[in-house]
């Protein structure tokens, strides 16, 4: 069974371009208000959700769905949750994005093993790394100040966009054959 199939170049562009635009608005304008912080967030994992919703619909998506709606159903939860509760979404926000990165860290290693023998492989292992990496430091973390989150929130997406973005303009054009 495939667990992780390579998104196409439009797609990897797409989510790269939309990380690397709430990252440096993060980056840019640190003092930002915490609603601010809260919709942020929301959009990028709504964003995310949308485009994941449009693989599972894809005809030519190859493997099982089941990772992709697992995926959607995470990033729809911490959506809602962080809208419906600001006040609360603030004070765990880092536990929340750290439970995230750490589950999305997970899932791009075990693509990265799939994808094993193309650039797409350690490209893939090292975004995994990095996902789970902050997402320990966050759960750990959870006391730092709202600051430090947008922060670690721009640095995550500037780092997850800028990983997407090579994967779109180096990484495999087609998925490889898999044994």
């Amino acid at each position: 069974m495939t667990i992780y199939r390579m998104p196409g170049k439009g797609e990897l562009i797409t989510r790269g371009l939309i990380a690397l635009a709430v990252g440096i608005a993060l980056l840019v304008w640190p003092d930002v208000s915490k609603g601010v912080v809260v919709a942020l967030f929301a959009v990028l994992v709504f964003a995310d959700a949308l485009i994941k919703l449009i693989r599972v619909f894809d005809k030519n998506r190859e493997g099982s769905a089941f990772f992709l709606v697992f995926g959607i159903l995470i990033d729809v939860a911490v959506g809602v949750l962080v809208l419906a509760y600001p006040d609360f979404a603030l004070k765990t926000l880092m536990i929340v994005l750290g439970v995230w990165a750490i589950v999305s860290g997970i899932i791009e290693l075990l693509g990265a093993y799939e994808l094993r023998g193309t650039i797409g492989g350690p490209v893939l292992a090292i975004l995994g790394i990095i996902s789970t990496i902050i997402g320990i430091v966050l759960v750990t973390n959870p006391g730092i100040a709202l600051s430090a989150i947008v922060i670690v929130i721009g640095l995550y997406a500037l780092l997850t966009g800028g990983t997407l973005l090579v994967l779109a303009f180096f990484g495999p054009s087609e998925e490889p054959a898999t044994s």
